[in-house]
């Protein structure tokens, strides 16, 4: 498959993640269930994160990715360490706070929240790992691109 059908594809896929939210925010307003409610409308904002997220594989596949400037790599780190240390605690409380429950429907819910906080974790794992470090320019990179096709200056 070529990156212009996969773009393509991918654009589809916002557009229904779109739609998405639409139908869901134009429906909920008549829901008075607060836990139907509440779970349309994390569907919704899940449908939000994930059009972001497709926008943001074009770029990465266009070719149109922003790097990191080496000043910005830490700022960028500690809040990502920050995110995962956040994320770290709330899923221990809610393992210790779960066997607690005994309502079936909240252990559902608190449930799903729980695999949500997981999720999460490990993605900002991988963000670390994998973009941060590798999407980073650093000081001599800049010079190398700048320097690196003047003749006789590094012979």
């Amino acid at each position: 498959m070529s990156d212009k059908e996969i773009i393509t594809f991918l654009q589809e896929q916002i557009n229904s993640e779109k739609r998405i939210v639409e139908s869901i925010k134009s429906s909920i307003k008549d829901v008075k269930n607060i836990p139907v409610n509440s779970t349309l409308t994390g569907i919704s904002m899940d449908s939000s994160k994930h059009a972001h997220l497709y926008a943001a594989v074009i770029t990465l596949l266009e070719g149109k990715n922003t790097p990191l400037e080496e000043e910005d790599l830490d700022t960028q780190r500690n809040l990502i360490n920050e995110h995962i240390l956040f994320e770290e605690k709330m899923i221990n409380k809610l393992e210790k706070f779960l066997p607690q429950i005994d309502n079936p429907k909240a252990i559902a819910l608190l449930n799903s929240i729980l695999s949500d906080e997981r999720k999460h974790h490990k993605m900002l794992k991988e963000l670390e790992k994998v973009l941060l470090e590798g999407e980073t320019i650093t000081e001599e990179d800049w010079w190398e691109a700048m320097w690196k096709d003047v003749p006789g200056l590094w012979t």
